[in-house]
């Protein structure tokens, strides 16, 4: 087995030191003297139009209106599906001879064992 051992401690390696080097940096980094305080220019805004709708309400009506009229003009351009002759929606529907009255009826399937 293996005895691990931590490096020794060198004059300067400790905590102290980094707070020093620290304490430098950030201090170096600051301006000296601080800057005195200069309060932000207040500008006066134009005021907003007093329309009877935003833009963004006249915008959102477009859009609205584009959507159905859009569906509109899709909903007469559709083709329509010639109806089914065998469809009972048409009324054309025929019985099978089967199922008519006055005849036998299926023979039943043969059973299995």
């Amino acid at each position: 087995m293996n005895v691990t051992t931590s490096p020794a401690n060198r004059p300067g390696d400790g905590p102290e030191e980094i707070d020093r080097l620290l304490a430098a940096f950030y201090s170096g980094e600051v301006p000296t003297p601080w800057p005195d305080f200069r309060a932000p220019v207040v500008s006066v805004g134009r005021r907003r139009g007093t329309g009877t709708l935003s833009a963004g309400r006249m915008a959102l009506a477009a859009s609205v209106a584009a959507l159905l009229a859009g569906g509109w003009y899709l909903s007469g351009r559709l083709p329509v599906a010639p109806p089914n002759p065998l469809s009972l929606d048409s009324g054309n529907a025929v019985v099978p001879s089967e199922l008519r009255p006055g005849t036998s009826p299926l023979p039943a399937p043969p059973r299995r064992r």
